[in-house]
């Protein structure tokens, strides 16, 4: 019982933001065009941040079974494909030179899950909204608005990607002639 008083009272003491601060991440900022079509700038995210979120979700049962893990590239997408190629227009071969490199501090905000559209190939993916004011500073040193852009020119908050459910595929004709053979 003594435990449990001394536990209340130090939940008492707590003053607000006073004492409360968000918990902080780092991770490198990757430019990178190997792919001269898409070039893009990611910040790299540690494997074991994504692999937390789902695992704790699954165990809270929140993620069904036909959700699949998604994190064999964890990252935070910071400038995408078309914006990347603007710049690369702008500065040449030296776009990477002027995006930078370094690490960047970003916090874990809510989980959301949204069918993706434009995203066929899936039916739901799921991910952890992530704040980053130095990584909208960044954007905004680019030349461009503090957040990633939709193709309709709404922003898109920085997000790390960590589970997908894939779209049904149509039974091909092989698969739908073993069915009809099986019943």
């Amino acid at each position: 019982m003594q435990a449990d008083w001394l536990d209340l009272q130090f939940l008492d003491e707590i003053d607000g933001a006073h004492n409360r601060r968000p918990l902080t991440f780092m991770g490198k900022l990757k430019p990178e065009d190997t792919d001269p079509d898409k070039p893009w700038v990611c910040l790299e995210v540690d494997d074991v941040i994504p692999a937390m979120v789902f695992a704790t979700l699954k165990a809270q049962g929140k993620l069904v079974d036909d959700v699949i893990p998604s994190f064999d590239n964890p990252h935070i997408t910071v400038v995408k494909n078309d914006e990347a190629k603007q710049l690369r227009d702008k500065h040449g071969d030296e776009w990477k030179d002027k995006v930078g490199a370094g690490f960047y501090e970003y916090t874990l905000g809510d989980v959301i899950d949204l069918d993706p559209a434009g995203w066929d190939e899936m039916s739901r993916v799921w991910f952890v909204q992530v704040d980053s004011p130095q990584l909208e500073q960044l954007r905004r040193s680019l030349g461009l608005k503090k957040l990633p852009q939709s193709e309709e020119g709404k922003a898109q908050d920085f997000h790390i990607t960590f589970a997908i459910r894939p779209a049904q595929q149509e039974p091909t004709v092989s698969e739908t002639v073993l069915e009809s053979l099986m019943e």
